[in-house]
């Protein structure tokens, strides 16, 4: 019996919405009863159904897919990152290093799923290589339902995004090499040459893809505010804008792929989708404009994604592969809390990231799911693809669970929850603080400083404008406080908010100050127009604050921005740096 790809759909999205009711009902994960639906659904007549009619599936699969890879690149905004690059890149490599040998070496050595010697070798690579993979999406649903923010939810969501970069990445190169060596039968080294010009081309087409759509959006904003269009009417341009450019980079990428002479060349359109995320970081204001307009499609997508990865797993397979998954789910932890620690030992972070960061990258969702699905598409794999994908999503399912209650007990413990709230002194964030700064004298501090206000921040005014505003303010009455801290500032015709940055000099250098003590700490501040009244509020509370003899000492001995805004963001601040009521 054939059933209409538009009431499949409705079955799907209703069920996989039941049984996701029922388990956020028994305090179970969303994901948990939409995998358990699609499992049941499988051992039904519907099973048939689906797989006849896995074409039809297809674009709504992909574009969950893209939805995901769209939200990784977007969290790689590199201002942000400009003085956690070090951290978010160790911790990144270690954990995906660490992760993925120990599941290698582990599945090798005991083969849990029975297979025969010459499907070991790339079983266990992939299988090694999806462990690498983390659930951005269900990671960042946590945060935001604990209402979390902080220096290891900060790094949390950076490592995400470059990790799981690095787990497609090593995922298509693995992928390659297995289709070579299962049909081949050798190891041909050119298939590495292949994979990475499959990789490049996705990156190309996601960065052109990327600019594409950063330059039409401008082009449609601008227009609003020279025409005054109807809000509503420049949205609905910029949804269809966003939607053609992921469907173009996926169109492309599969194009690519039937027509390449070479089957090894397979761009991937995760990978190109991460990198429009990417442009949309870098180059836009508007990224979270763009991504809230799915917000109403998200959750029937996501539904509609889990309900069809459940169908694929065979219950008959779970006595055999339970084992497989719990060793599985167990090295894949170990690699990330070890991997976590090693990075951020290497790096140098605080220990209150170095101890948690693997723990926060338990939850195992949406890419593992997706790297899976990848996989049915080549009949080379048919002799595993049972056992293979029963284990690996029995371990996804067993990462949802656990990694809930573990990461929101470890943001209470960390002391982050309940801090997504603007703070009074909420521009002095991790990537506007210099922890050393080589100064000559009083005029060479400002210009450094002016100069990095205006690199890290968008700004209306100009470098000289900004210069000239702290001069005069200078020159009218010297910023020096007194216990080795100057805060210059000055009010600037254009901007929305206030912004500034932090420096400790080297060395101290005079800025007037009352006790005649030069200034080792340096708070520089540009107030627009608009925000006078809370301007002097800020000037106040950063005086009093670093009046504080405990914290003005914990700031000089830090050696890290990382740690400066720790301390200015520590429960014993909040006196001074309180949250906002309006």
């Amino acid at each position: 019996m054939n059933i209409p790809g538009p009431l499949l759909i409705a079955l799907l999205i209703l069920v996989g919405s039941i049984g996701g009711w029922i388990a956020v009902k028994l305090h179970l994960p969303a994901l948990f009863g939409q995998v358990m639906a699609g499992v049941l659904l499988g051992q039904t007549y519907a099973s048939q159904v689906l797989h006849h009619s896995s074409d039809t599936f297809e674009p709504f699969t992909m574009f969950a897919l893209s939805l995901v890879a769209v939200t990784i690149g977007g969290h790689l905004e590199f201002k942000r990152l400009r003085n956690a690059k070090k951290r978010i890149l160790l911790i990144s490599t270690t954990q995906t290093v660490v992760t993925f040998f120990a599941v290698y070496l582990v599945m090798h050595y005991f083969n849990p799923l029975g297979l025969p010697l010459e499907m070991q070798l790339p079983a266990n690579l992939l299988m090694a290589s999806i462990a690498t993979a983390t659930s951005p999406v269900s990671t960042i649903h946590l945060v935001r339902e604990q209402k979390a923010k902080g220096l290891l939810v900060k790094t949390t969501i950076a490592v995400l995004a470059v990790s799981n970069l690095m787990t497609v990445v090593l995922f298509e190169v693995i992928r390659a090499f297995d289709l070579s060596y299962l049909t081949k039968h050798t190891l041909d080294i050119a298939v590495f040459g292949s994979a990475g010009v499959g990789i490049g081309i996705a990156l190309l087409i996601g960065v052109v893809s990327g600019w594409g759509l950063v330059r039409y959006c401008r082009y449609h904003l601008g227009r609003k505010g020279e025409r005054k269009m109807d809000p509503v009417l420049v949205q609905a341009e910029l949804f269809t804008a966003f939607l053609v450019t992921i469907f173009f980079c996926n169109g492309l990428c599969e194009w690519i792929t039937l027509h390449s002479t070479d089957q090894l060349i397979s761009p991937s359109p995760i990978l190109a989708n991460i990198m429009l995320g990417l442009v949309l970081a870098n180059k836009s204001s508007f990224k979270e404009d763009l991504l809230s307009l799915f917000n109403v499609l998200e959750h029937a997508v996501f539904t509609m994604f889990y309900v069809l990865a459940g169908s694929h797993l065979q219950l008959g397979y779970l006595g055999t592969v339970g084992v497989t998954a719990g060793i599985f789910f167990a090295m894949r932890l170990c690699g990330k809390v070890g991997g976590g620690w090693l990075g951020g030992k290497l790096s140098g972070t605080t220990d209150k990231v170095s101890r948690n960061i693997g723990w926060m990258l338990m939850s195992q969702g949406a890419i593992a799911v997706s790297l899976v699905i990848v996989l049915e598409q080549y009949p080379v794999f048919e002799p595993i693809r049972g056992k293979f994908t029963a284990a690996v999503l029995t371990a996804v399912v067993l990462a949802e669970l656990s990694s809930a209650p573990v990461i929101g007990f470890l943001l209470k413990r960390v002391g982050e929850t309940e801090k997504d709230r603007t703070r009074l002194i909420e521009f002095l964030q991790e990537e506007f603080i210099l922890p050393r700064v080589k100064v000559h004298n009083k005029r060479d501090a400002l210009e450094q400083m002016v100069s990095f206000l205006c690199h890290t921040h968008t700004m209306r005014s100009s470098r000289d404008q900004v210069m000239q505003a702290i001069l005069k303010r200078e020159e009218s009455m010297p910023t020096g406080i007194g216990h080795g801290i100057a805060v210059p500032h000055a009010i600037i015709p254009e901007g929305d908010e206030i912004v500034g940055v932090l420096g400790l000099l080297e060395p101290p250098v005079d800025f007037g100050a009352p006790d005649g003590e030069p200034a080792r700490l340096v708070i520089l501040i540009a107030t627009p127009e608009s925000q006078k009244r809370r301007h002097l509020e800020v000037i106040a509370a950063i005086t009093r604050m670093l009046r504080d003899e405990s914290i003005r000492s914990k700031l000089y001995k830090a050696e890290s921005s990382e740690e400066i805004h720790e301390i200015i963001d520590s429960e014993e601040a909040e006196t001074f740096n309180y949250f906002l009521t309006t």
